[in-house]
């Protein structure tokens, strides 16, 4: 598992909500990645994330690196040096993760395919390597764009790598990426709306678009929140 310190999150502005809401969402993937692990008996990696003591059986590695890129490319290629020969990689920013959706992108790596899971903004929310010549396949992707998924692809492709595709997903890059929460995530609604009313008057609940609504993102400050993480 890939991610940034909570503290050092800036998706949703720097204030404690942002913080909480960083954290809450690491916590959760990363207990999501934990059930998975134990269906398929693998190890957990957390290569950056949260300060402090870790679950039982979860390893922390530091990333190394002046850019995101960099610092995946480092943290597959430091986990490979402990002998992991096949990898699966996720951030903490996609809601829509499941155990069920992470067993099946181990079911595929394991039979030597890769996998790729696309975001709908035209990233990837999860990359299964194989073997470690896959990481060449980051060599042509530009991180950040709207077809880092595809080029990853593409870069499997030229390896004549075997590559599965998963559903796409949305993942949480900015503030309007909040809408794709839903009544069934986890998340507290009542630190959502926080976060919207810190993000300026424009994103406080009743001005939400239409398209809010629709993914029936909850505004209810009748739930609590959860704690807020130190930075």
């Amino acid at each position: 598992m890939f991610a940034r310190h909570p503290g050092s999150e800036r998706a949703f502005g720097a204030g404690p909500a942002a913080r909480s809401l960083a954290a809450h969402l690491l916590a959760r993937t990363l207990a999501t990645v934990r059930q998975a692990a134990g269906r398929v008996d693998a190890t957990v990696l957390l290569v950056g994330g949260m300060a402090g003591a870790l679950p039982d059986g979860v390893v922390r590695l530091a990333q190394r690196g002046a850019t995101a890129k960099a610092r995946l490319r480092n943290g597959l290629a430091d986990v490979a040096a402990l002998g992991f020969d096949q990898q699966i990689v996720v951030g903490s920013d996609t809601p829509g993760l499941t155990a069920a959706r992470l067993t099946a992108a181990a079911d595929a790596v394991r039979s030597g395919r890769s996998v790729v899971g696309p975001a709908r903004d035209g990233g990837f929310y999860l990359w299964g390597l194989a073997s470690p010549t896959d990481l060449a396949a980051l060599d042509g992707v530009t991180w950040g764009g709207d077809r880092a998924g595809a080029e990853l692809m593409a870069g499997l492709r030229r390896l004549a790598q075997a590559a599965d595709l998963l559903p796409a997903e949305g993942d949480l890059d900015r503030p309007a990426d909040l809408r794709l929460l839903t009544a069934t995530d986890a998340v507290s609604a009542a630190l959502v709306r926080t976060v919207l009313r810190a993000l300026g008057p424009q994103m406080t609940p009743d001005r939400l678009p239409a398209v809010a609504r629709r993914h029936r993102l909850l505004i209810e400050p009748s739930l609590p929140a959860p704690p807020v993480s130190p930075a």
